[in-house]
C-alpha cells in the first residue's frame, strides 16, 4: 500500500464516520452531514499542502505532525455552555 492509498483510505474513514449529536443519539440530518464532510475535505486538503511545504523547507515531517496535533487540541468550544 503507497503513500497515496493510505491518504485516501483515512479520508475515506473519517468521511464515513457516523456522527452523534451531543445527547449521545445519532445525527440524522444530510445536509448537516455533507457540510461537516465537505469541511473534513478542505481541511485534509490544507493540512497536506502545508506539510509538504514544510518538507520541502527541509522541516522535520515528525515535528510538523506534532505541531498540527496541538493545533488540535487547542481546538474549543464556543457554545458549551
Amino acid at each position: 500500500m503507497n503513500n497515496k492509498d493510505t491518504k485516501k483510505e483515512a479520508l475515506e474513514r473519517a468521511l464515513n464516520t457516523i456522527w452523534n449529536k451531543p445527547d449521545g443519539s445519532v445525527m440524522d440530518c444530510d445536509e448537516s452531514i455533507k457540510v461537516i464532510r465537505q469541511n473534513l475535505e478542505e481541511i485534509q486538503e490544507v493540512c497536506q499542502e502545508a506539510f509538504e511545504d514544510a518538507i520541502l523547507m527541509e522541516v522535520s515531517a515528525e515535528q510538523f505532525i506534532e505541531v498540527l496535533e496541538k493545533l488540535v487540541e487547542g481546538l474549543h468550544n464556543p457554545y458549551k455552555r
